[in-house]
């Protein structure tokens, strides 16, 4: 009888701790006109297992009310509003106050909480979710100090609303200094609230333990976290954007800079350069692999790409869907015309800091693309250029050679130096519904004799077959080969084409 009441008594306590806490993760972060970001933020750490959001709301005047609304009323998002007077210093005073405060809403009912910021982005490293990685890595914390990686703009540009993560890439050296400094998620009741002084760290109560994001253990100088002198990652990392994109740097970061509350404009200024010295993948790695449906349904569909017909999408598939490519690529691109608009290498050289050579006949584009555009445009006819030289400093594999001009395909075919380089996808105008066989022929007999396999054939825009789609298969292994040849190709609008190589993702 004992046995048996102590058993009931085990399997209710076990079911009252589970229950006993309304939000097993939460985030307190304080915003101002950030609507364009929220969504993104927003959605990321909801994937990541965060089931509380409480946000406060400085001042905005932005639409940030009709981006949250449908978060709001599903009891995800609280919004407090948190209007700072002028005589409160914004950091870190107005900031702390707003995390006390969260504390305190959460005393009871919330397990841990996190404290970052809209352009923080938690990264559990070896986990799925925020909460496994807690679980299987710090199941005796009370507190966890992790990590910034700091991402500069990479020189993208962004249209409003579109979204960050799969398109910043450029970052700091992992040992930069800034990279040691972080963001912390506790356990809400072993915190000491009013103790409260810094926004990185927070003060525990006697006996409890923070970590790094390595599970290392930390230790407190009198209020003071020791953290680790260097980047710490192991486990956890958050992806930090200060900068965005190029837009926000320089319409809004910039100001921030000079203003009372920031006055840190040497420091951004030094950052812009250091934020951009390298690259890390990690967190597109972690969105394909371990939540594939939300990476493409959320985040590569709301990516712009530019090609009239979309070959930089096709481009894009078939390399970094289904090849799993992460670094960048090398591109020419014959027959460019336009720097953005109906352009097949833009949408490379803007989010994916691709390094390549357009060509076009016509001096008109010129002054645009001086503007709009890093990598050059040549002014030169196409079937009297010197593509030998062109390439010169490209490597031997390069990653798309896109031909678009209006006759003469085949001519420029022969001038092409294939035995000195390997192009992994091509596209390429026959325009047969306009000249018929007059150059399909030739370019297809040229091309196959080089080893290109003719991948999707007489594409169609509109209805119209104008062009058709190769590419080499030493760039394929043998799997991955295999699956695109068996699929039906052939002679089907452009759009459709994308869609069923899709099918091989994942």
């Amino acid at each position: 009888m004992k046995k048996m009441v102590l058993f009931s008594f085990l399997i209710f306590s076990l079911f009252f701790s589970k229950e006993l806490f309304s939000y097993e993760l939460g985030i307190v972060t304080m915003f101002r006109d950030e609507a364009n970001y929220l969504k993104e933020w927003i959605e990321y750490h909801r994937m990541l297992g965060v089931d509380h959001f409480l946000l406060y709301n400085d001042r905005s005047q932005d639409n940030w009310s009709e981006v949250l609304e449908p978060y709001i009323n599903s009891n995800l998002v609280e919004v407090i509003s948190w209007d700072k007077n002028e005589s409160t210093p914004l950091f870190p005073v107005w900031q702390i106050m707003a995390y006390k405060d969260g504390l305190r809403r959460s005393e009871g009912n919330t397990k841990w909480l996190a404290f970052i910021d809209i352009d923080e982005f938690i990264l559990p490293k070896k986990n799925k979710t925020i909460l496994e990685c807690l679980n299987q890595y710090f199941p005796s914390a009370s507190g966890v100090y992790i990590c910034w990686r700091n991402f500069g703009t990479g020189g993208v540009y962004l249209a409003p609303d579109e979204p960050i993560l799969t398109q910043l890439t450029s970052c700091s050296d992992p040992f930069h200094p800034s990279n040691a400094s972080g963001k912390s998620i506790v356990k809400v009741d072993e915190v000491l609230i009013d103790q409260i002084w810094f926004p990185h760290h927070l003060v525990l109560k006697e006996g409890g333990q923070y970590y790094n994001g390595s599970g290392e253990p930390l230790y407190f100088n009198g209020g003071d976290l020791q953290v680790s002198p260097t980047h710490t990652s192991d486990f956890f990392q958050v992806n930090h954007y200060p900068m965005r994109d190029e837009n926000y740097y320089k319409n809004v970061r910039l100001s921030k800079a000079i203003s009372i509350d920031y006055n840190n404009l040497a420091l951004v200024l030094e950052n812009y350069q250091s934020f951009n010295s390298t690259h890390d993948y990690q967190i597109i790695e972690f969105l394909k692999t371990e939540h594939p449906t939300m990476y493409y349904n959320f985040w590569m569909d709301s990516i712009s790409f530019y090609s009239q017909a979309a070959q930089d999408k096709f481009v894009y598939t078939l390399l970094y869907e289904l090849l799993g490519k992460q670094d960048k690529g090398y591109y020419l691109e014959i027959g460019a015309a336009e720097p953005i608009n109906i352009n097949n290498s833009y949408f490379f050289e803007k989010h994916l800091q691709w390094i390549g050579i357009s060509i076009d006949n016509s001096d008109n584009f010129q002054k645009d693309w001086s503007v709009f555009r890093t990598n050059p445009l040549l002014t030169e006819d196409a079937i009297q250029a010197n593509y030998s030289k062109i390439l010169q400093n490209f490597p031997r594999e390069i990653d798309y050679l896109s031909l678009d001009i209006d006759g003469y395909y085949d001519v420029v075919l022969q001038k092409m130096p294939f035995n000195d380089h390997i192009f992994k996808v091509i596209t390429i105008e026959h325009d047969f519904y306009r000249f018929g066989e007059i150059y399909r022929k030739k370019e297809r007999e040229i091309l196959e004799a080089q080893g290109y396999y003719l991948l999707c054939a007489n594409v169609m825009h509109d209805g119209f077959a104008f062009e058709d789609w190769w590419i080499h298969p030493s760039a394929f292994p043998p799997n991955v080969l295999s699956a695109l040849i068996s699929l039906d190709l052939q002679e089907k609008e452009c759009t459709q084409l994308i869609e069923i190589i899709q099918t091989l993702r994942g």
